[in-house]
């Protein structure tokens, strides 16, 4: 077996070995979403680079169908994009928009090759060079669009939520290579320096293998993104890691302690019923054991107490508010947090020593 039949190896290994990838990704519960999109790219993949394997040993695509083929180069782009769109969840669906490149390029295809039309004549250049430098430029906008789509969300204007996007920054970063890689052989054709005895895009289809195994690589060994559930801050949060099993320091606790303000401060977590220490510690990516040791040793109280004291202020916001005198207590107790008007009456009382009925009229009736 000579280099070239071993590269031919590795590269229908990887192809087979992508094609059981999507299947088995696509066959999990968890992370649905982002495991189907994620299934389709590797199966479009594995499906081109089997095509170039089968034709180089048999012959079977004349240049038509060939053509045909690369016209899906131009979908992978905007899958990335679903892909980190539904890993990230602030979004999950693409326009008819997106799929416009591809289906330019098999117009020009079929006119090319099917038509005596001149006016496709003059697109020979896009359809055999330029449709790979139109990809790179594909990937560039699509990771400029998801920057731009996920800068301007919550998740990231939140400091105590930050998602560290590394995975994704990797994966279009990685195809970003495989393509540019894929414009230099083919300028090298274009304009060859020595002879060569071989296709040199097996070198392309080498790459996309490595980056097939290096997909697989990272399903095993990061499976919090695949196949464990997690919520989405704590997915992409580099502090679970960081504080995860570790001593925390007085900094540290600090950090901690400012990250929890501006959580409450900005999203108000504690206005919904049924908030737990868990669903806090998911948001901000650290364990709920880190979470209430902060807790117990920088505010003195436990969790439930916490959370009653942001809702207690709340509520007298409220209550001190001449346009919600018309508002019952009953309702601003709700909208407060609390589940039932006892609970409320009791818990306010405890906290400033007045009934919601006499605080309103100290604050109000009184004016």
């Amino acid at each position: 077996m000579n280099f070239i039949d071993s590269l031919e190896t590795l590269i229908l290994i990887g192809a087979i070995q992508a094609f059981v990838l999507a299947l088995f990704l696509y066959s999990l519960r968890k992370n649905k979403e982002s495991n189907s999109v994620l299934a389709v790219i590797l199966l479009l993949i594995s499906f081109k680079t089997l095509i170039f394997f089968a034709n180089e040993q048999l012959h079977l695509f004349n240049e038509f169908w060939r053509y045909i083929i690369r016209s899906t180069q131009f979908l992978l782009p905007p899958l990335l994009y679903l892909y980190a769109l539904r890993v990230l969840k602030v979004g999950s669906k693409l326009s008819f928009s997106h799929l416009v490149p591809s289906l330019v390029f098999l117009v020009l295809v079929i006119g090319y090759f099917k038509t005596d039309f001149t006016f496709f004549k003059y697109f020979e250049e896009v359809l055999g060079v330029f449709g790979r430098e139109l990809t790179i430029a594909l990937i560039l906008a699509y990771y400029f669009i998801l920057f731009k789509r996920v800068s301007n969300t919550a998740l990231i204007k939140s400091d105590s939520a930050k998602p560290d996007i590394s995975w994704l920054n990797s994966l279009f970063l990685f195809y970003l290579v495989l393509a540019f890689f894929s414009v230099v052989i083919s300028a090298f054709l274009r304009f060859p320096l020595f002879p060569i005895m071989w296709n040199p895009f097996i070198l392309v289809q080498m790459s996309t293998a490595i980056f097939m195994y290096w997909i697989s690589y990272k399903v095993f060994t990061q499976p919090l993104i695949f196949y464990r559930q997690r919520d989405k801050h704590q997915l992409f949060n580099p502090n679970y890691q960081k504080y995860r099993g570790a001593k925390l320091s007085k900094e540290d606790k600090l950090i901690i302690v400012q990250q929890l303000k501006t959580l409450m401060n900005n999203s108000q977590p504690f206005l919904k019923p049924d908030i737990r220490l868990h669903h806090i510690a998911n948001q901000m990516g650290i364990t709920g054991n880190r979470l209430s040791q902060v807790i117990n040793d920088e505010f003195h109280q436990s969790f439930n107490n916490l959370i009653n004291s942001y809702r207690i202020e709340f509520a007298k916001t409220l209550l001190s508010n001449d346009e919600f005198r018309h508002v019952t207590i009953s309702s601003i107790a709700f909208d407060s947090g609390f589940n039932s008007l006892p609970t409320f009456n009791r818990v306010f009382k405890e906290f400033t020593l007045h009934s919601p009925k006499e605080f309103r009229a100290n604050n109000i009736l009184n004016r």
